[in-house]
């Protein structure tokens, strides 16, 4: 007899510039930060410039969205 596997909903996630994540969820980026599940990246070109940006679960976006 197999044993049933407890599953778990895969989670998606959406990476966003700061500014853009900043205007959908209306939260500065201390509060972004500060979320559950919130990642903050920072891609360096190989001119030495660079750009943040935010991985943010899609639950987030959409909740957001619909306010």
């Amino acid at each position: 007899m197999k044993k049933s596997m407890r599953t778990f909903p895969t989670r998606a996630f959406s990476i966003l510039s700061v500014a853009d994540a900043q205007r959908i969820t209306g939260l500065d980026s201390t509060q972004i930060r500060a979320l559950p599940s919130v990642q903050a990246l920072t891609r360096v070109f190989a001119d030495g410039r660079s750009e943040c940006a935010f991985r943010l679960p899609t639950e987030l976006l959409t909740s957001a969205e619909a306010e």
